[in-house]
């Protein structure tokens, strides 16, 4: 690969495949399952707490019952979960959204399900779908989402320096 130099670079041919950033974050359709979780991991406990010896098979058939039940619903807990991939709004669209509700045909409270709309990598969302998604799975993950569209529009790409180490040679003793 030859060094580019600002007297060779090609930017139309540099610009043809970047790409914005864009970020995951997993989200959960039954998080109440969690409370359910806690609740049966504290009846084993519970029962756990009975010294051995006071024990009856009846209680440790239980507790094997309770954690059978208790990693059901942690599996039932980590299949309801969605990998959200966003990524960071361009200029332009901002600039378009702004326009659109200059013009009325956007309200400005429904504006922030229009950008995660936009933002929504995988899966692919409406606002209209964004905004249901805020509603039903709550504020606190609709926040988790929104937290990653501002990570993808505000942070700075770095590159390791364990991976420039590799790229380079040092980290094997090559250089």
């Amino acid at each position: 690969m030859t060094e580019q130099t600002p007297e060779t670079i090609d930017l139309d041919a540099w610009l043809s495949d970047a790409r914005l950033p864009e970020h995951e974050v997993r989200i959960y359709k039954r998080p109440d399952l969690m409370a359910k979780a806690d609740a049966v991991m504290h009846k084993a406990r519970t029962l756990e707490a009975i010294p051995r010896e006071e024990r009856s098979g009846e209680d440790d058939a239980e507790i094997a019952g309770l954690i059978r039940e208790y990693e059901g619903v942690l599996a039932e807990f980590a299949e309801s979960g969605l990998m959200v991939r966003v990524r960071a709004m361009r200029e332009s669209e901002i600039k378009a959204l702004r326009a659109r509700i200059d013009a009325g045909e956007v309200l400005q409270e429904k504006k922030a399900f229009h950008e995660m709309a936009i933002s929504a990598v995988s899966p692919r969302m409406t606002p209209e779908q964004a905004e249901k998604l805020s509603e039903t799975i709550g504020a606190q993950q609709a926040q988790l989402i929104w937290d990653t569209i501002f990570k993808a529009s505000g942070e700075q790409p770095e590159v390791s320096p364990h991976f420039l180490q590799r790229l380079s040679g040092l980290a094997n003793g090559k250089a």
